[in-house]
Protein backbone atom coordinates (compact mmCIF):
# COMPACT_ATOMS: atom_id res chain seq x y z
CA UNK A 1 0.00 0.00 0.00
CA UNK A 2 1.50 3.42 -1.04
CA UNK A 3 -0.57 5.86 1.28
CA UNK A 4 2.25 5.86 4.17
CA UNK A 5 4.80 7.16 1.28
CA UNK A 6 1.68 9.27 0.12
CA UNK A 7 0.92 10.69 3.00
CA UNK A 8 4.75 11.51 4.40
CA UNK A 9 5.47 12.94 0.99
CA UNK A 10 2.59 15.18 1.32
CA UNK A 11 2.61 16.52 4.50
CA UNK A 12 6.53 17.42 3.09
CA UNK A 13 5.51 19.15 0.57
CA UNK A 14 3.62 21.32 2.38
CA UNK A 15 6.42 21.78 4.86
CA UNK A 16 8.20 23.07 2.29
CA UNK A 17 5.81 25.04 0.61
CA UNK A 18 6.28 28.82 0.94
CA UNK A 19 4.19 29.23 3.75
CA UNK A 20 4.89 26.35 5.41
CA UNK A 21 6.60 25.99 8.52
CA UNK A 22 9.46 23.88 7.20
CA UNK A 23 9.92 22.00 10.76
CA UNK A 24 10.78 18.88 8.78
CA UNK A 25 14.65 18.51 9.15
CA UNK A 26 14.32 14.66 6.76
CA UNK A 27 12.41 12.21 5.96
CA UNK A 28 12.84 10.04 9.02
CA UNK A 29 12.64 13.42 11.07
CA UNK A 30 9.40 13.85 9.21
CA UNK A 31 8.63 10.54 10.03
CA UNK A 32 9.18 10.98 13.99
CA UNK A 33 7.30 14.60 14.07
CA UNK A 34 4.22 12.93 11.64
CA UNK A 35 3.55 10.01 14.35
CA UNK A 36 4.47 12.22 17.67
CA UNK A 37 1.55 14.53 16.71
CA UNK A 38 -1.40 12.44 14.56
CA UNK A 39 -0.20 9.06 15.41
CA UNK A 40 -0.16 6.26 13.01
CA UNK A 41 -3.66 6.10 11.98
CA UNK A 42 -4.35 9.69 11.35
CA UNK A 43 -0.64 10.67 10.39
CA UNK A 44 -0.10 7.52 7.91
CA UNK A 45 -2.99 6.35 7.07
CA UNK A 46 -5.11 9.61 6.31
CA UNK A 47 -6.60 9.90 2.88
CA UNK A 48 -7.08 5.97 2.82
CA UNK A 49 -10.86 6.25 1.06
CA UNK A 50 -9.63 8.87 -1.91
CA UNK A 51 -6.86 6.74 -2.32
CA UNK A 52 -8.52 3.60 -3.14
CA UNK A 53 -10.92 5.65 -4.94
CA UNK A 54 -8.22 7.14 -7.63
CA UNK A 55 -6.31 4.15 -8.13
CA UNK A 56 -9.63 1.99 -8.81
CA UNK A 57 -10.71 4.69 -11.12
CA UNK A 58 -7.55 5.02 -12.78
CA UNK A 59 -7.00 1.37 -13.76
CA UNK A 60 -11.07 1.77 -14.88
CA UNK A 61 -10.27 4.08 -16.91
CA UNK A 62 -6.93 3.91 -18.51
CA UNK A 63 -6.71 0.30 -19.78
CA UNK A 64 -10.07 0.26 -21.53
CA UNK A 65 -9.11 4.07 -22.91
CA UNK A 66 -5.32 2.09 -24.32
CA UNK A 67 -7.31 -0.90 -25.98
CA UNK A 68 -9.89 1.29 -27.36
CA UNK A 69 -6.66 3.53 -29.05
CA UNK A 70 -4.81 0.08 -29.64
CA UNK A 71 -7.52 -1.51 -31.87
CA UNK A 72 -7.96 1.68 -33.73
CA UNK A 73 -4.44 1.81 -34.33
CA UNK A 74 -3.96 -1.77 -35.53
CA UNK A 75 -5.52 -3.57 -38.39
CA UNK A 76 -7.45 -6.90 -37.62
CA UNK A 77 -4.61 -9.59 -39.03
CA UNK A 78 -2.13 -7.39 -36.01
CA UNK A 79 -4.65 -7.35 -33.84
CA UNK A 80 -2.62 -9.39 -31.06
CA UNK A 81 0.48 -7.77 -31.96
CA UNK A 82 2.07 -5.28 -29.81
CA UNK A 83 2.57 -1.92 -30.65
CA UNK A 84 5.47 -0.09 -31.87
CA UNK A 85 6.90 2.10 -29.30
CA UNK A 86 6.34 5.11 -31.11
CA UNK A 87 2.63 3.97 -31.20
CA UNK A 88 2.55 2.28 -27.66
CA UNK A 89 4.35 5.66 -26.34
CA UNK A 90 1.02 7.91 -28.26
CA UNK A 91 -1.64 5.42 -26.86
CA UNK A 92 -0.38 5.25 -23.35
CA UNK A 93 -0.12 8.72 -22.93
CA UNK A 94 -3.64 10.05 -24.65
CA UNK A 95 -5.19 6.66 -21.80
CA UNK A 96 -2.86 8.46 -18.88
CA UNK A 97 -4.24 12.26 -19.94
CA UNK A 98 -8.14 10.75 -19.90
CA UNK A 99 -7.58 9.17 -16.73
CA UNK A 100 -5.73 11.88 -15.09
CA UNK A 101 -8.15 14.40 -15.48
CA UNK A 102 -11.53 12.23 -15.00
CA UNK A 103 -9.64 11.75 -11.62
CA UNK A 104 -7.73 14.96 -10.58
CA UNK A 105 -10.76 15.59 -8.18
CA UNK A 106 -10.12 12.91 -6.36
CA UNK A 107 -6.66 13.45 -6.22
CA UNK A 108 -6.87 16.90 -5.06
CA UNK A 109 -9.27 15.72 -2.09
CA UNK A 110 -6.84 12.92 -1.27
CA UNK A 111 -3.97 15.61 -1.31
CA UNK A 112 -5.63 17.83 1.22
CA UNK A 113 -6.57 14.79 3.60
CA UNK A 114 -3.04 13.75 3.35
CA UNK A 115 -1.45 17.14 3.99
CA UNK A 116 -0.90 19.43 7.06
CA UNK A 117 -4.48 20.62 7.85
CA UNK A 118 -5.81 17.13 7.28
CA UNK A 119 -7.44 17.79 10.83
CA UNK A 120 -9.81 19.92 9.59
CA UNK A 121 -11.66 17.61 7.65
CA UNK A 122 -13.95 14.55 9.42
CA UNK A 123 -14.43 12.69 6.31
CA UNK A 124 -13.73 13.22 2.41
CA UNK A 125 -17.68 14.36 1.78
CA UNK A 126 -16.80 17.10 4.10
CA UNK A 127 -13.32 17.68 2.38
CA UNK A 128 -15.26 18.02 -0.96
CA UNK A 129 -17.40 20.51 0.57
CA UNK A 130 -15.49 22.85 1.99
CA UNK A 131 -12.75 22.57 -1.03
CA UNK A 132 -15.73 23.50 -3.23
CA UNK A 133 -16.58 26.27 -1.08
CA UNK A 134 -13.65 27.82 -0.94
CA UNK A 135 -12.44 28.07 -4.73
CA UNK A 136 -15.83 26.69 -6.51
CA UNK A 137 -15.44 23.50 -9.17
CA UNK A 138 -12.27 25.01 -10.67
CA UNK A 139 -10.49 24.43 -6.49
CA UNK A 140 -10.91 20.18 -7.44
CA UNK A 141 -8.33 20.42 -10.64
CA UNK A 142 -5.56 22.26 -9.27
CA UNK A 143 -2.26 20.73 -10.04
CA UNK A 144 -3.98 18.97 -13.50
CA UNK A 145 -1.23 20.17 -15.80
CA UNK A 146 1.24 18.70 -14.06
CA UNK A 147 -0.11 15.43 -14.07
CA UNK A 148 -1.39 15.22 -17.53
CA UNK A 149 2.25 16.18 -18.71
CA UNK A 150 3.66 13.34 -16.80
CA UNK A 151 0.90 10.54 -18.52
CA UNK A 152 3.39 8.94 -21.27
CA UNK A 153 5.34 8.18 -18.19
CA UNK A 154 2.90 5.20 -18.00
CA UNK A 155 2.99 4.01 -21.34
CA UNK A 156 7.29 3.86 -20.62
CA UNK A 157 6.50 1.54 -17.80
CA UNK A 158 4.81 -0.21 -19.34
CA UNK A 159 6.68 -0.71 -22.19
CA UNK A 160 9.47 -1.65 -19.96
CA UNK A 161 7.56 -4.21 -18.03
CA UNK A 162 6.53 -5.71 -21.63
CA UNK A 163 10.37 -5.72 -22.28
CA UNK A 164 11.60 -7.23 -18.50
CA UNK A 165 8.31 -9.72 -18.82
CA UNK A 166 9.54 -10.58 -22.12
CA UNK A 167 13.58 -11.03 -21.59
CA UNK A 168 12.47 -14.39 -19.60
CA UNK A 169 10.30 -15.88 -21.95
CA UNK A 170 11.84 -18.44 -24.44
CA UNK A 171 11.36 -17.50 -28.01
CA UNK A 172 10.79 -14.23 -27.77
CA UNK A 173 12.48 -11.47 -29.54
CA UNK A 174 13.84 -9.95 -26.39
CA UNK A 175 14.82 -13.00 -24.80
CA UNK A 176 18.42 -12.77 -22.97
CA UNK A 177 20.84 -15.12 -22.96
CA UNK A 178 23.69 -15.66 -21.43
CA UNK A 179 26.64 -14.53 -23.84
CA UNK A 180 29.26 -17.24 -24.15
CA UNK A 181 32.68 -17.00 -24.57
CA UNK A 182 34.55 -18.58 -27.56
CA UNK A 183 36.03 -21.84 -26.16
CA UNK A 184 34.73 -21.79 -23.38
CA UNK A 185 33.27 -25.31 -22.16
CA UNK A 186 30.71 -25.47 -19.36
CA UNK A 187 30.00 -28.34 -16.94
CA UNK A 188 26.99 -29.95 -19.02
CA UNK A 189 29.40 -29.80 -22.20
CA UNK A 190 32.05 -32.01 -20.21
CA UNK A 191 29.38 -34.45 -18.84
CA UNK A 192 28.20 -34.50 -22.87
CA UNK A 193 31.57 -35.58 -23.91
CA UNK A 194 32.37 -38.23 -21.05
CA UNK A 195 29.09 -39.96 -21.68
CA UNK A 196 29.67 -39.97 -25.33
CA UNK A 197 32.97 -41.49 -25.16
CA UNK A 198 32.28 -43.95 -22.81
CA UNK A 199 29.29 -45.40 -25.33
CA UNK A 200 31.81 -45.65 -27.77
CA UNK A 201 34.19 -47.57 -25.32
CA UNK A 202 31.33 -49.84 -24.88
CA UNK A 203 30.32 -50.26 -28.57
CA UNK A 204 33.60 -51.34 -29.20
CA UNK A 205 33.87 -53.61 -26.39
CA UNK A 206 30.95 -55.50 -27.46
CA UNK A 207 32.19 -55.87 -31.40
CA UNK A 208 35.72 -56.87 -29.71
CA UNK A 209 39.09 -55.34 -30.31
CA UNK A 210 40.00 -55.42 -34.12
CA UNK A 211 43.32 -56.52 -35.08
CA UNK A 212 46.13 -54.39 -36.30
CA UNK A 213 47.01 -56.58 -39.13
CA UNK A 214 45.73 -56.81 -42.69
CA UNK A 215 42.48 -59.48 -43.07
CA UNK A 216 44.79 -61.58 -45.76
CA UNK A 217 47.58 -61.64 -43.26
CA UNK A 218 45.72 -62.80 -40.84
CA UNK A 219 44.20 -65.71 -42.96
Amino acid sequence: CQTPSQAIAIKMIHDQSPQGPKKYRGFFHAIQMIHAEHGVARGFFCGMLPAVAKGAATNAIRFPVFGAIKRALQRDETRDAPLPPGQAVLAGGVAGAVSAVATQPIDVVKANMMGLEADRFASTAGCTRALVAAGGIGALFQGLTPRVVRSPSWARRRRARRCARASWTPGSPWFWRRPRRPGLRTRRTHAARRRSRGTARRSRGRRGTPSSSPSWERS
